[in-house]
């Protein structure tokens, strides 16, 4: 397993803002993993990453919405899964230079990224705005902490009481919908939270999750929510030029209080 569920999040979330034209479209996440690291464009963050993970596979330097966003509004993808399909990691040993002329391949362009906002008392993103951001733009990526010891295994519900500062966010995924009613006699006994309400998520860790098809529940309250985003995209032919200073876009940003990398 490899940690590239920042990229099957934000791809998961773009994929939602067509989903009416084409229910059965699915991106690449390995297209996505790859040009936001490797060449001549991106060696900044690819030697940022390499100088924090030297020893490990570029499929496991971890990634986050800004990521996605630099990369995509730079118009390098999204192509098709059949395209470059999720094998090609093992199937090219984990070097996909061979597929360099790929790089600015892209069946849809990014047209906009909205970023919902945190609580400044914690994780827990703004619920209402959440709420309308799904139900106006799609899916939204979102990081999280997926320690096991939080999740409910009978009930497929996640609650974490711990802050962003003493449990950092260590996975992305989908949240597709929302029960203002969801009980919260659903999560761990030892870690509950106060009230009910959760977020309907999708997963990409497959059996795993299969008690709910690859969905879980995520208590609002959970304080490790972070970064929440969603992605929408427009046709390729929408513009004939795509003109930027930086060719690896908004790629992270720092600030006083703390940075934060999802793997």
């Amino acid at each position: 397993m490899y940690r590239t569920c920042w990229a099957f999040a934000a791809l998961s979330s773009a994929t939602s803002s067509i989903l009416e034209q084409f229910p059965t479209a699915t991106f690449s996440p390995v297209h996505l993993n790859w040009f936001s690291f490797v060449g001549d464009a991106d060696a900044e963050m690819y030697q940022y990453k390499y100088d924090s993970l030297p020893n490990e596979s570029i499929f496991n330097f971890g990634g986050n919405n800004s990521i996605s966003v630099g990369t995509l509004s730079a118009w390098k993808g999204p192509v098709s899964s059949e395209a470059l399909p999720y094998n090609s990691i093992t199937e090219n040993g984990e070097d996909l230079s061979a597929f360099e002329n790929m790089r600015y391949d892209a069946d849809y362009h990014l047209q906009n990224a909205f970023f919902v906002p945190v609580n400044s008392d914690g994780g827990m993103v703004d619920i209402e705005v959440a709420k309308k951001t799904l139900m106006e733009y799609g899916g939204l990526s979102m990081a999280y902490c997926s320690d096991q010891k939080y999740f409910n295994d009978d009930t497929c519900a996640q609650y974490c009481p711990m802050t962003l500062t003493e449990v950092p966010p260590d996975h992305e995924v989908l949240i597709v919908g929302w029960d203002d009613n969801y009980p919260k006699e659903n999560f761990n006994e030892d870690y509950r939270p106060e009230n009910d309400g959760a977020w309907l998520v999708q997963n990409s860790w497959g059996t795993l999750y299969d008690k709910l098809g690859g969905y879980f529940w995520l208590s609002y309250e959970d304080k490790t929510i972070y970064e929440s985003g969603c992605f929408r995209l427009e046709p390729a032919d929408n513009y004939a030029e795509n003109y930027q200073l930086d060719t690896g876009g908004w790629t992270m940003s720092v600030t006083g209080e703390r940075t934060r990398r999802t793997p």
